[in-house]
């Protein structure tokens, strides 16, 4: 479900997916059953009656057994369904159902893991990563100290820094959580030796995880005040951040062509001639020409795009205004990434099936 999700738009979902089994009823094939699967089921606003005509439109096809075929103006039977839906709490700003939908269904309560579990699972997680690689020993028993100090990161932000109305992407949860163990397993034995390396790599992702989502002077000092606080409790490590503004904490993994090492940049301004050297060669096997300044920002900004795209099913939301150079840093990043770049071409009119036919042309792209 979604905002834009309207009850016509989920009936002709619904029945596109069956089959018709005799002049008026919509079923499965001799045999076959279709499951349902409404995710975010809370989502669908309230209208300015108080009603959510696409919840009542659920409702009513599960009490009748029946959808309401809206072009011919008639009652078509459903046969051969069920329905699983899922919702976020209402705690987290989403709309609660109406009861008369609720009572249709058997009601399951999932809770966040407790803190002893994520404990238990990320410790095989993250052991299982060091022993794998053969880290040195000292690195191989600060597991339990990285994996609490992670939890303890996680709670501390997901409590001190709420969304707002402002602020709608202060939203934080287990994904996050199992971001910043991803990061951390980028680490190699090769220059990660010691407790203290250790320690450093963890905060440089609990910046790129938390403090990058962060819009406010305000919210930045909160998260720094828990990032020390966190680091000299479990690591001994008192992390000045003012050493930081003018030299920031920073790790990439193309310093060295050769050696895809990820590692601590001990000075922005070596990236500045690998980055000029990348948008040369983009510039002549590309179509577009990029000529971009690399002041410290830019470097910054190239250096945690290509963090998220050279991950497994990394994602991006760039936020900022027209003219911030969103495009070009993260054109650079793709090509230095190794990714190919495609841009849709949003329109007056742009449609669903306007949508599918860019997704073909990707795919042409890619095989």
């Amino acid at each position: 479900m979604s905002a834009q999700t309207t009850p016509n738009k989920f009936v002709n979902q619904l029945t596109g997916s069956l089959i018709k089994k005799n002049a008026n009823l919509l079923g499965c094939p001799q045999g076959k059953w279709l499951i349902v699967f409404i995710d975010d089921l809370n989502i669908p606003q309230v209208d300015s009656f108080g009603d959510q005509p696409t919840l009542e439109t659920l409702r009513y096809i599960l009490q009748t057994g029946s959808a309401i075929d809206a072009k011919k103006n008639q009652i078509r039977p459903l046969s051969d369904i069920t329905f699983i839906t899922a919702c976020d709490s209402p705690s987290s700003g989403r709309c609660i159902p109406s009861k008369r939908l609720l009572q249709s269904f058997s009601i399951f309560a999932l809770p966040d893991p407790a803190a002893k579990q994520l404990f238990h699972i990320y410790c095989v997680r993250l052991g299982r990563f060091l022993n794998s690689l053969d880290f040195p020993v000292d690195v191989r028993l600060s597991l339990y100290l990285l994996v609490s100090a992670c939890l303890v990161m996680y709670y501390r932000v997901s409590i001190n820094i709420l969304p707002t109305p402002s602020k709608v992407h202060y939203i934080f949860n287990l994904r996050d959580l199992a971001k910043l163990a991803q990061g951390i397993m980028q680490a190699s034995p090769k220059n990660t030796t010691n407790q203290d390396s250790l320690a450093i790599l963890f905060a440089h992702e609990c910046l790129r995880v938390f403090a990058d989502r962060l819009v406010t002077e305000n919210d930045l000092n909160i998260f720094y005040k828990h990032l020390n606080g966190t680091m000299l409790s479990y690591f001994k490590i008192s992390l000045d951040i003012s050493k930081y503004v003018e030299n920031p904490l920073l790790y990439c993994n193309f310093l060295k062509s050769d050696d895809r090492l990820y590692q601590q940049l001990h000075d922005w301004r070596q990236c500045c001639p690998i980055f000029l050297d990348y948008q040369m060669r983009h510039n002549l096997s590309e179509h577009s020409t990029l000529n971009m300044v690399f002041f410290k920002e830019a470097v910054e900004h190239v250096l945690r795009i290509c963090r998220v795209l050279q991950q497994p099913g990394g994602h991006l939301l760039l936020i900022g205004l027209d003219g911030t150079g969103r495009k070009t840093c993260l054109q650079l990043s793709a090509f230095i990434s190794g990714h190919l770049m495609f841009q849709l071409n949003i329109k007056r009119g742009y449609a669903y099936q306007d949508f599918r036919d860019d997704l073909k042309i990707v795919r042409k792209q890619i095989l």
